[in-house]
Formats: C-alpha cells, structure tokens, sequence
C-alpha cells in the first residue's frame, strides 16, 4: 500500500515520529547530552501539498521550544494566526533579549494586547503597566516575562510549561497562573483547564520556596511539579497554608536543599505517586545529603509512592563536612560544620512503601556507613557489620518492586546482588523485572556478565556500566 492511501490516523503518527527525533552530542564537559532534532523535515513535509499541511500543522505546533530572538516572532505568529494557538500542548520559554525589528512588526495588534492585558490584570493600572513593558520606549530584563506571559495567555490547551531561572520570573506570568487557578477553583471553563506541568529550570532561595510556587501549586488541574538546580536554605513553612493534594509528581531534578528543610516541604505534598530528588548543582552543594531527613518526609507516602529517585551525585561526605564562603566581599569568613551520626546518612528499611514499583538511589545511601568504632573491633568485626548493612538492605526491598538503579557501585554490589539473587530463588521479589547497576569506576566485566546469565534463569534483566558519558540524569540509562 502507497503512503497516499494509509488513512490520516496514520499518516499523523508517521509525521508525529519526525517530530519526536533525537541527535546525541557533546557538551562543554564532553558529555553526551540528547536535543531535539531540526523541524526541518517536518517544516519540509508540510510544504509538500495542502492536505499534508493540514495533517502536519497541529503536529508542527503541538511543541514550541523557545530560542533566543524566536519569542517576539512567535508571539506575531499567534496574533496573525490565532486558529494555530489551539494546536499548542508544550511551551519550554527562554526568556531572550528583545527582537526590535519584531517587536516594531507586532505594533498593529497594540489594542488587541491591551485587551488581553486588562481581561487578565482586572485593573487598568497594572495592564497599563504590562502594555508598557512591552511597547514602552525602555525595555529591561521584566519585558521577556511580559512578553512570554502575553504567550501563555493565547494558549489555551497548553499542558506542559517550561520556565527559565525563577530570578528571570516576573508579575506577568504570575497573574495569568492565579488567573486561571480563579477560574477552575470556580468551575468556570477558560483557558489553561489543561496545564498539569510547570518545570523551572533553577531556583535561587532569595524568596520563599513557597511563595514562589504556591500559584502553581494552587491550580487544581496541575499534577507535576519540576525543578532544576534548585538552592534552598533552612525555611520555615509553618502557617503556609498550602495543600496540594493533586500534585502526583514533585521532582528536583538537581538540588541542593538544606536538610532540615526537605521534611516540612514534603508535608504539603500529601498525594504523591513519584518523587525525585539528585543532590548536586552545578556551583558545587552548600548541604550535605542526609537521607534520614529525607526519610522523615515522605512517610505519609509510604501507600502512595509509586516512584523514588533519592541519588547524590556529590561527593560521600565524611562524618564532619565544612563549607566556607564570604557572604558579601566585606564580611569575614563563615563556617558552618555539620556533624551528624551514620545513622543519618542511610535511609532506611524499605519495606513499608508497599507500593514502590520503582526505585532508582545511591547504594552508600541506602547501606549506610560502618560506624568508625566498628573499625576498632577489628577486620572481622567490620566484615561482618557490612554484611549485615548489606542483608539489611536486600531483605527491606519492597516485593512490589518491579525495577531497581543502583548508582555509584563499588565492592559492596557483588555482596548485594548475591543476596538478591538468592531472595529470586527462594520465590521471593517475583515482580522484579529489571536491575541497572551504574558502578563509580571500574566495571568487573566477568562478574556482571554471571550476575545477567544467572538473571536470565529467573527472567530478571541485569545490566551494568559505569557511569562515563552519563549526562541526561540518573533516569536516562542504557544497556
């Protein structure tokens, strides 16, 4: 059968395979980091005849990732095309510097955008004000987040938004997310009933953690929340008032939060299925990654949780960890020392999250040390206290888990996977489908081979690497 004859449902999902494709290459570190594809040939397909173009519009627009210089362009386009605004599921915004030349080719909607302003604002002074950041004879860096909100607003079925540094997140954005909170906590249909995803890509604590993201966290329709290189010093979120038991995925895709502050932040969170949380940032962590407080917050899941992610991509900090910085150029040096038991640093058995089909963590966190005064006691002594650590760990895996990351494996893995190995031939973790061992250095190649050969006799999937060219996060993984 000829291209020409499948039916449209088809024809779709083959362009929607164009616009989908991946290119791996090489970041500044070297690092092999995957984007999106040129739209070229999509772009190419659509100018091949009028039915194709029908076909491949809505899956042209369905994601716009935001470039430099491309929002004023996209915003004309909307203006001028309004029947193409319907089409759009995922905005990723890059707040750019102001395109003038485009910005002078938008002047003819100027009553168009001020109507959008004052519906929004529901006060002529601010839409006043948002008209001006936009057309005034001033820009400054405020203008990309009013133009990048007059964006949002003409998107009405838009599901996924992905947002630049909150330091660059101004009023504008804002309004329109109270906006549409207004609207669906009144049962009143309007615009933006479909977002359930806001991703921010860094978070500075100069604000409240909250403040910053209550107006997200307040729309009914919203399910997931994401954050990357999240800071977060120690914070107070007593007297919130936020509750946001629709949210299902809270994730940190890097973060470096203060450790007596994940337990309170997680308590707003009642209804999550998926969480994670990779300890690193790309100026180095501030706070140590003390698993036990992490712990501490996510019990009230223990019957939800369906997905964890608990990986410290930083350094194993010895019992006294140390930072020092000057706060400002003309203060003197301050020092902050944490010192903390082992204990704190594991965490935890895991056989109370009974629904826990996933789960994806650092193996030092989940052993925990060997306490120092151990070592006194002599080599047995501290054989024989890993052991036991080890056994522990295998034997509070939950029997509803269907997939297991190990990150950051050393000698202790073989130990590991032996007593695991052993748990399968006794009947025991049967839903076990799949174990990625990802090992900090050198990979013993015969070993991991006997660990997939004996996997195979119990249709469990074992595989290993190490973790050279690991770049897109703990989640993205490969044979």
């Amino acid at each position: 059968m000829s291209f020409d004859k499948l039916p449209d449902e088809l024809k779709i999902l083959v362009f929607s395979q164009l616009r989908i494709l991946r290119r791996a290459c090489l970041d500044e570190w070297n690092r092999v980091v995957w984007k999106w594809d040129s739209l070229k040939s999509l772009t190419n397909v659509a100018l091949c005849c009028r039915k194709w173009n029908e076909l491949v519009t809505p899956v042209l627009y369905s994601t716009i990732v935001g470039e430099q210089s491309h929002t004023t362009k996209f915003l004309r386009t909307l203006l001028e095309r309004s029947d193409l605004a319907s089409y759009v599921k995922t905005y990723s915004a890059d707040f750019p510097w102001v395109d003038i030349i485009e910005l002078n080719l938008i002047k003819s909607h100027r009553a168009q955008i001020r109507t959008i302003a004052k519906t929004i604002c529901l006060g002529k002074d601010l839409s006043e004000d948002w008209y001006e950041m936009v057309f005034g004879p001033l820009q400054d860096s405020d203008t990309g987040d009013a133009l990048t909100a007059l964006i949002i607003s003409l998107l009405p079925n838009l599901s996924t938004l992905e947002l630049p540094n909150e330091k660059q997140l101004g009023l504008y954005i804002v309004l329109i997310i109270e906006k549409a909170s207004h609207l669906q906590l009144a049962g009143t249909p309007g615009p933006y009933c479909n977002l359930q995803h806001v991703e921010v890509n860094g978070f500075d604590n100069d604000n409240s953690f909250f403040e910053f993201i209550a107006p997200f966290a307040k729309l009914p329709s919203m399910t997931h929340l994401t954050f990357g290189d999240a800071r977060m010093e120690e914070e107070d979120f007593e007297g919130v008032g936020l509750l946001a038991p629709h949210i299902t995925h809270l994730s940190f895709t890097q973060g470096d939060i203060h450790p007596h502050t994940i337990s309170p932040l997680l308590a707003h969170f009642p209804s999550l299925t998926h969480f994670s949380y990779i300890h690193q940032s790309q100026d180095g962590t501030q706070y140590p990654f003390l698993p036990l407080y992490l712990r501490e917050g996510i019990q009230h899941l223990q019957h939800s949780l369906e997905e964890m992610i608990i990986v410290n991509r930083e350094k194993d900090f010895e019992e006294e960890w140390q930072v020092n910085w000057n706060e400002e150029t003309n203060e003197d040096l301050v020092t902050y020392n944490w010192i903390f038991e082992p204990e704190s640093r594991a965490f935890g058995p895991l056989n109370g999250f009974q629904s826990l089909r996933r789960l994806e963590a650092t193996v030092f966190n989940l052993v925990g040390p060997v306490p120092r005064a151990i070592f006194d006691e002599g080599h047995a002594a501290v054989l024989e206290k890993k052991y036991r650590q080890r056994l522990r760990l295998v034997e509070s895996l939950p029997m509803s888990l269907e997939e297991l990351v190990l990150w950051n494996c050393r000698e202790e893995i073989g130990e590991i996977m032996n007593l695991l190995l052993d748990r399968r031939r006794q009947g025991e973790m049967m839903k076990l489908k799949r174990v990625d061992l990802v090992f900090l250095g050198k990979l013993d190649v015969e070993e991991a081979s006997r660990w997939q050969s004996e996997g195979e006799m119990f249709s469990l999937v074992v595989t290993a690497r190490n973790d050279r060219g690991q770049t897109d996060g703990p989640t993205c993984y490969s044979e």
